[in-house]
């Protein structure tokens, strides 16, 4: 579960909110050719280097999800179930939850436990919530709060390869391992299958990127919701939907593939034009804690612009922050913070505790950042409200929060994805 320490919650204080998308509906396709002319001197990593990063950053998470092939002990499970707490006081509905609440949903996470759990094979056919336990209930940290829900870790997208670690004791959850994320998920919404098809998905030999903010494909009801950067294998100029039949087992569903301003085949080239406008893409949208609202929140903002460049970065903004070595903003005066900033490349990431921005460069000599934001703080009679943003903007970087600290000289790393 993410602290509420970590949330993407700002409360900002004399900011002018831009959410108009700029050059939205450009052609991925006209992308593409715009950088071919100029690749060269425009293509910021070429696929050899991209993979490179990749397998680093995969490292650092725990190793690649195709490398896992060890059953699951007793001992693993617990220790990775144990990560998930409930120590403070939740509420769902407006009322506190009880002891023993928390207790039955502790009990239905370790149900019965083998010594040894077989590795099962799955691929996701919706787009669903992974969260910290198993079920469906929503809890909060205040009485009167709706958006942030504590039990909700992230939203997983349709045709996501995932590795099945255990069952709930009512049989209806499974804990799952995505390739940036461990956590329970409704079994309806996973197909199971055998490892050499699931290597379809978890090692495609070509895919297709989604390039717009959201893209439904499929027909009938078997539609599904894919968020930007979403990969789907190709086959023959083919997409592989993955579908679930009613034995709970994988059915592959294949579609011609449309590729245009919302599908790409393959990622984006890696150029500062196609990550701008991408980023820009999710202006005005809404802020979605942990993937809600099938959009996306600060961190999610970041990894599904960079993913359908090929970068791969965690989900947690934490976790990106630590992607390179990066550039310390810590101890530097407001003057020198500004010279740091204008030495950094557009697109780089601004971290600070609990919030990631990309540096969208400047506007009429002012550095600008495109953020999902939670809320913003005015001043008024010497106090400082909060008001709710709710939403993806761009804003001026040096914007006082209601510290009266800027967001600038709260920034405590850059990190610089190359």
């Amino acid at each position: 579960m993410k602290p509420i320490a970590l949330l993407c919650i700002l409360t900002f204080m004399g900011i002018s909110l831009t959410a108009s998308p700029v050059q939205a509906k450009k052609p991925a396709a006209a992308v593409q050719q715009a950088t071919k002319n100029q690749q060269q001197a425009s293509l910021l990593m070429d696929r050899v280097q991209i993979h490179a990063l990749n397998t680093a950053i995969s490292q650092k998470m725990g190793g690649p999800i195709t490398a896992e092939t060890a059953p699951i002990t007793a001992e693993k499970l617990k220790s990775e179930l144990s990560r998930y707490q409930m120590g403070r006081a939740l509420y769902h509905d407006g009322r506190l939850m009880t002891d023993k609440e928390k207790k039955e949903l502790v009990s239905r996470a370790y149900g019965r436990m083998p010594s040894v759990n077989p590795l099962r094979y799955g691929v996701t056919v919706k787009r669903v919530d992974l969260k910290s336990f198993p079920t469906g209930m929503r809890a909060f940290s205040a009485p009167t709060d709706r958006d942030f829900d504590v039990f909700q870790e992230t939203a997983v997208d349709p045709a996501v390869p995932v590795l099945i670690y255990h069952e709930d004791a009512t049989g209806q959850f499974l804990f799952v391992r995505a390739y940036f994320y461990r956590g329970w998920v409704p079994k309806e919404s996973v197909a199971e299958t055998d490892r050499a098809t699931w290597l379809t998905y978890a090692a495609p030999k070509e895919k297709a990127i989604v390039t717009n903010r959201v893209l439904t494909l499929g027909k009938g009801k078997d539609t599904a919701l894919y968020q930007m950067g979403s990969a789907l294998p190709l086959e023959k100029g083919r997409l592989l939907l993955p579908r679930r039949n009613q034995a709970g087992r994988l059915v592959i569903q294949k579609e011609k593939a449309r590729f245009d301003d919302s599908l790409h085949k393959g990622p984006l080239p890696y150029t500062e034009e196609n990550l701008l406008i991408l980023a820009r893409r999710h202006l005005g949208a809404p802020y979605g804690w942990g993937g809600r609202k099938d959009s996306v929140d600060c961190s999610a903002l970041t990894q599904d612009v960079y993913r359908s460049l090929g970068i791969e970065l965690p989900r947690n903004s934490g976790e990106q922050a630590r992607t390179t070595p990066g550039v310390s903003f810590q101890g530097f005066s407001r003057k020198a913070r500004l010279s740091l900033l204008k030495t950094l490349p557009v697109g780089s990431l601004l971290y600070m505790p609990g919030h990631i921005m990309i540096y969208s460069g400047e506007k009429d000599g002012v550095p600008m950042v495109i953020h999902a934001l939670g809320s913003k703080g005015v001043r008024e009679k010497g106090a400082v409200r909060k008001v709710p943003v709710m939403k993806v903007v761009e804003t001026p970087v040096e914007i006082l929060g209601s510290s009266g600290v800027t967001l600038l000289m709260r920034v405590t790393k850059g990190i610089v994805i190359r």
